[in-house]
């Protein structure tokens, strides 16, 4: 990899919720290897949390894993003011954490019901409410979201999609917010991709799969296949500016661009959308070109 493009953000500092694991721990490894210094949150996993550490650190990044449940306020805040105090700053939010709880609507309790709302709603506006309140000028809040905020193909998903759903909305208002800031907001929504929550192996999936272009779930241990490919851009590129939501759900038009998990795997939506806090959207071909977004100055 170009040395000039793999450390740009040298000099940064990141938090990543929900970094322990999966596309979390793939993002908090990507994020050191372009030069920040990482902190990432975990709550039930101590060991990969550790892991993912050690692997940055046998890299020469630095790292600190922070023990907060994103259904727990004070915890949360406690994590942006320890990323902080740790490394003096924070320049870039990633709100990866999150959970699923799929059921038809008359089966869904309401301790389920409460559990998604404080993970996939609460927590993020916890984590995005402290940390602008220290982010600089040019930081970067992104949002890890889901294809299923706009399209749902399965039955027992709708209060999952009520979730991701807010915040595809928080992030538009958001992006107003903290425009006038030099703070761009945006919100990542993959396809099903392979985690620890929604494995490729399991009966889940071979519903699912079907439906997929390629017939199979992308792979978040792949650098072309994972979020962190395409949303590397939406932190490197001033000059790009884009604010709003970004969907990379759906991008079947550029399959050759690095954005395999958005594209493949959303067939039944065929726009790739950004907007900058107006509507109606705007189709941006350019931002599917990872190699432009990262030779841009930081």
């Amino acid at each position: 990899m170009n040395t000039n493009i793999a450390k740009k953000l040298t000099g940064k500092v990141a938090l990543v919720t929900g970094g322990s694991r999966s596309i979390g721990a793939a993002i908090a490894k990507r994020l050191a290897a372009d030069g920040a210094s990482v902190a990432l949150t975990y709550s039930a996993s101590p060991d990969k949390a550790n892991e993912v550490v050690r692997s940055i650190e046998a890299a020469g990044g630095k790292a600190l894993a922070i023990k907060a449940d994103a259904a727990d306020t004070e915890a949360v805040r406690l994590a942006v003011a320890k990323t902080i105090g740790t490394f003096g700053a924070i320049d870039i939010l990633v709100n990866n954490a999150g959970t699923g709880i799929f059921a038809p609507i008359e089966q869904v309790s309401l301790e389920d019901f409460e559990k998604l709302i404080a993970i996939n709603v609460r927590g993020l506006f916890v984590a995005t409410q402290e940390a602008a309140r220290h982010l600089r000028e040019g930081g970067r809040i992104i949002h890890i979201g889901s294809t299923n905020s706009e399209r749902m193909p399965f039955v027992g998903g709708s209060v999952y999609a009520l979730t991701k759903g807010a915040v595809a909305g928080f992030t538009k208002g958001l992006a107003r917010d903290l425009g006038l800031r030099g703070i761009t907001v945006n919100n990542v929504q993959p396809g099903p991709i392979d985690t620890d929550m929604n494995p490729a192996d399991s009966d889940f999936a071979k519903t699912l799969v079907p439906i997929t272009a390629l017939q199979r779930y992308g792979n978040h241990c792949h650098p072309v296949e994972t979020s962190c490919s395409c949303w590397k851009g939406l932190i490197v590129s001033p000059m790009e500016k884009k604010t709003g939501v970004i969907d990379l759900s759906a991008v079947p038009r550029f399959p050759a661009a690095g954005c395999l998990p958005f594209s493949v795997n959303a067939p039944w939506e065929n726009d790739f959308c950004s907007t900058d806090g107006m509507d109606p959207p705007r189709a941006v071909s350019t931002l599917c070109d990872p190699l432009r977004w990262q030779l841009q100055d930081s």
